[in-house]
């Protein structure tokens, strides 16, 4: 038991060698050569370029900032809690893909195709997987803007006033537990339909022991530059469908035009079909400033507070209000403008959550 515990204690190192995880150190690898080329090439020419550049791609006011501090200390604490239990209470995808095989099995017998998968099959199973993946991180990340529960406990992540790839991790656990479950639905009940299908010979082509092309993407697609100060939209051809790292800078923005925008990670085509995509211009990052409207901002400074106020928020807005039903209009005006842009009914749901 112990030394079960001193593994998932130690988990961060063997990130780096995994590439099962989003902190492999190719991926970290590709985004430091990404950013370090984007740096040198808008640095001014001439002697010193270097130095410009690497001090550009590793600034002081972002690496050192409090809120960068804060992550740190953040993701400790996150990390220690997961290890000793909390990471028990999530839905795993073999589980799901287990319960949807057993389902489809009961319901319709156990013969499958009555064939195995073939390399066409195979190729289609990692296509539609990856797919499947990249659609439900968008779904539970969509679903956490626009229900105003799950937006007091994800609203921890937007408190981050500069971004470094670690504020990826800056996840309240209710928030990790509802995203993970809603990949776990998803990615389950595609693969459980799968291995019905093609029991025992259905599997997905990989690199280093990942689907390929979530290594592709992590690789090549600058997943890490989401979270950082490097700016960089895609070509147009690109762009429309491919999600470029700046629309995630402009989903942590303060300003009211960019709210509940871009939630993609990989693919542009969710946020099209919702509705949700913002293309910016490029003169728009020279005045993008992060994190939240001041008055949450002051209640998210320390890491007690990161896990606090969310519960605190929680049980003001929607148990505290059930009690004070004559202010309970007022309460959810209040509340109004973290969904400044979601539709009249959506408000409405809202006030009536606060009756």
């Amino acid at each position: 038991m112990l030394n079960d515990l001193a593994d998932r204690l130690g988990s961060p190192i063997h990130a780096l060698f995994f590439a099962q995880t989003h902190f492999y150190w190719v991926y970290l690898a590709s985004m430091v050569l990404a950013g370090f080329a984007l740096c040198y090439l808008r640095a001014p020419e001439g002697r010193g370029r270097l130095g410009v550049a690497l001090r550009a791609l590793f600034p002081a006011r972002v690496f050192l900032h409090p809120s960068t501090l804060l992550d740190c200390r953040f993701v400790i604490v996150n990390h220690v809690i997961y290890a000793v239990g909390l990471g028990f209470l999530t839905l795993s995808i073999p589980a799901v893909t287990g319960a949807v095989c057993d389902g489809l099995t009961f319901l319709f017998g156990s013969q499958g195709m009555g064939a195995r998968a073939g390399i066409y099959v195979n190729v289609l199973f990692t296509v539609v997987t990856f797919l499947v993946a990249d659609a439900a991180l968008f779904v539970q990340h969509w679903l956490h803007h626009r229900i105003p529960f799950l937006w007091e406990f994800h609203k921890v992540h937007h408190s981050a006033e500069v971004l470094t790839p670690l504020t990826a991790e800056r996840l309240h656990p209710v928030n990790d537990l509802v995203g993970s479950l809603v990949v776990a639905l998803f990615v389950g009940v595609g693969n459980g339909i799968f291995l019905y299908l093609y029991p025992g010979s259905i599997a997905e082509v990989t690199l280093a022991g990942v689907n390929v092309l979530y290594f592709i993407a992590f690789t090549f697609g600058m997943h890490h530059l989401q979270h950082s100060h490097v700016w960089l939209i895609f070509p147009r051809g690109m762009r429309e469908w491919l999600f470029s790292p700046a629309l995630h800078l402009i989903h942590h923005s303060k300003r009211p035009e960019h709210r509940h925008k871009n939630f993609g990670v990989t693919f542009a085509i969710w946020d099209r079909l919702a509705g949700t995509l913002y293309t910016p211009e490029e003169r728009e990052r020279e005045t993008l400033t992060l994190g939240l409207g001041d008055s949450d901002q002051r209640q998210l400074q320390t890491v007690w507070q990161l896990y606090a106020t969310p519960f605190h928020d929680v049980f003001r807005r929607y148990i505290g209000m059930r009690r004070r039903p004559a202010n309970s209009i007022r309460e959810a005006e209040i509340a109004g403008p973290y969904f400044a842009g979601a539709s009249s009914s959506a408000l409405a749901r809202a006030k009536t959550l606060g009756g």
